[in-house]
């Protein structure tokens, strides 16, 4: 659980992060997430495609205002596509192609180490004129996260119960502190 270290290929901190530079590395297989936001506020990634990574080709944890927009986010080779958590306060996905995951394309307000009981849920989510590449409809699981708005697109919900993951959290909290 603990002890294991990512290894990111691109990795944004802070306001404004500049991403008009992107470009995925020719070994996406060899980093656990192509893109890596960590406490970022007014992101806008705009006309990318992004790579799968062992884990994800997005993961995304803390701040706000995140905006994809016109990208294409391919499978992710681990749990899902895209993984949002950290009580991150507005995220939006407009006209992508947001492809499956291995169990879920986006999965929302999952465990990550800053957690803590009473933190508010990752929230403020838009799915806008999204789609995937066959058709299928897009796979969102919330943790502990909120619904996000869907318009113009074919979005299935599975929300994981307060009871499954408020305990695992705790779990997790306690784990992660005790065997840092």
């Amino acid at each position: 659980m603990s002890g294991t270290v990512d290894k990111n290929w691109m990795s944004y901190v802070g306001d404004n992060p500049d991403v008009s530079g992107f470009v995925n590395p020719p070994d996406p297989e060899n980093y656990s997430d192509i893109m890596k936001f960590g406490d970022c506020t007014n992101v806008v990634v705009n006309g990318k495609s992004v790579a799968p990574g062992q884990e994800n080709c997005v993961d995304a944890v803390r701040g706000g205002n995140y905006l994809w927009d016109n990208c294409t986010l391919f499978q992710g080779a681990g749990v899902a596509t895209v993984t949002l958590k950290g009580a991150i306060d507005g995220y939006t996905f407009r006209n992508c192609t947001i492809n499956h995951g291995e169990q879920t394309d986006l999965e929302l307000g999952q465990f990550d180490k800053y957690w803590y009981p009473g933190r508010p849920a990752t929230r403020g989510g838009l799915i806008d004129n999204c789609h995937t590449s066959d058709g299928e409809p897009i796979r969102a699981t919330c943790w502990n996260a909120d619904k996000p708005e869907v318009m113009f697109s074919n979005v299935v919900v599975k929300r994981v119960p307060w009871l499954i993951w408020f305990p695992y959290f705790c779990f997790r909290y306690v784990w992660i502190r005790l065997f840092p």
